[in-house]
């Protein structure tokens, strides 16, 4: 980490938070952006459904791709030097799609959002642990992620407006200068601050530590794989072309209902960080969030039912969604303090693989019933999206599996 350490100040530590969860949600409103503009993307670069979940997935290889490196940077060199250039990295990734007139160049533009992507989770939770004592970090973990959700809301709510008014390539340009303004932002605003967190030592695993390092991180990769995919997967891509297929009559009701899904995943990683805090039991919330939204997402798929009913499922299914950010928190405690943003990276990058094999799998299944001559129906859409229930069954196995490590932290406030 750098060098170049600021005296603490609460107000500094309170702007920092905020700019950094503006980041947050930036990112996760241009990773959501292909779901909302499916049709235009399909007609603007003539490609197909499995290309536009190819070009959606894209983001999530390179964000794979760049997450351990993120965290290596950002524990040697801090994050006021590179959030910023994170940042421009995703603008410039926006306005290179804007101006793509074939796949290949607009998927590069995917890659450069999901570089920049990679530095935006890792460099707030590092952000929270040197500006803030540690009893508050699984509620800033909540907060963070809160963010991200609502850049989600956004790319539901505002892109699809954006796009109906200017076209999705100048909406794309603007999205750009968004995230300009966002890193000159940061440069100002962000600073290296003290670890309170960990004084001398702290940190480092102590001798007696009864739960093993690897084992955590496994266990807590799989489970935010597993129900992160609720996100990226359905949340971000699918779901919204699932409900205007399911509502036909009612198209713009249905995407509001799915900003109502980012809004309760929202809700569910505060409360779930705010709970872990409280009840010191990731591992009962961890399997209540996975038995909810297996249930959830077994009704959505398959209870015809109103739209006003569809709605209250989906924030139901987003609450609990929400409950992946409880695999940042049981890692944090077994990290060394000098490796923390390797270890979150770790965990961090696990949650885009599901992403990665089931956006282009759905898309190229979706396309299967295209080619035989059909139109899309609602039941398609339930064979191609039920993989998701596998992955909900294996995050309820695994957190069976897990067990809450005990605080190895000799010191802390």
């Amino acid at each position: 980490m750098s060098n170049r350490v600021a005296s603490y100040c609460p107000m500094r530590a309170h702007l920092i938070a905020f700019v950094a969860a503006l980041f947050c949600g930036y990112q996760v409103y241009m990773q959501a952006a292909p779901g909302s503009m499916v049709n235009e993307l399909m007609s603007g670069l003539s490609i197909d459904l499995a290309g536009v979940g190819f070009l959606a997935s894209c983001l999530s290889y390179s964000y794979l791709l760049f997450q351990m490196p993120a965290g290596q940077l950002l524990d040697r060199f801090g994050c006021k030097q590179l959030l910023p250039m994170a940042i421009l990295s995703v603008a410039t990734g926006s306005l290179l799609m804007a101006f793509a007139d074939t796949l290949w160049q607009a998927a590069l533009g995917r890659v450069l959002m999901g570089a920049g992507s990679a530095f935006a989770i890792v460099g707030s939770f590092l952000l929270a642990s040197e500006w803030y004592a540690a009893c508050w970090f699984p509620l800033l973990v909540g907060l963070f992620e809160m963010a991200g959700m609502a850049g989600g809301m956004g790319a539901t709510t505002i892109l699809p407006a954006m796009v109906d008014v200017f076209g999705w390539r100048t909406g794309m340009m603007i999205n750009a200068v968004a995230g300009l303004v966002l890193a000159i932002t940061v440069f100002f605003v962000v600073c290296s601050g003290k670890r309170l967190t960990a004084p001398e030592d702290a940190g480092e695993i102590s001798n007696d530590a009864q739960y093993p390092v690897f084992r955590t991180l496994l266990l807590n990769s799989l489970y935010g794989l597993c129900m992160f995919g609720m996100v990226n997967v359905f949340a971000m891509l699918w779901g919204l072309p699932f409900l205007e297929t399911l509502y036909p009559e009612n198209q713009s009701e249905a995407g509001m209902g799915l900003a109502c899904m980012y809004l309760f995943i929202a809700l569910g990683t505060v409360c779930s960080g705010w709970l872990a805090g409280v009840l010191k039991k990731c591992r009962i919330l961890m399997m209540v969030g996975a038995f909810s939204g297996l249930n959830c997402l077994m009704v959505i798929l398959y209870v015809p039912m109103p739209l006003f009913l569809m709605i209250m499922m989906l924030s139901l299914f987003g609450f609990a969604s929400g409950f992946y950010s409880l695999a940042f928190l049981q890692s944090r405690q077994i990290a060394p303090s000098r490796k923390l943003g390797q270890v979150l990276a770790v965990i961090n990058g696990s949650m885009l693989i599901a992403g990665i094999f089931f956006q282009p799998l759905i898309g190229w299944l979706l396309d299967q019933q295209l080619a035989s001559g059909h139109r899309l129906s609602v039941a398609y859409f339930q064979i191609a999206l039920s993989p998701l229930i596998l992955l909900l069954l294996l995050a309820l196995l695994v957190a069976g599996f897990s067990k809450d490590p005990l605080p190895v932290r000799k010191h802390g406030t």
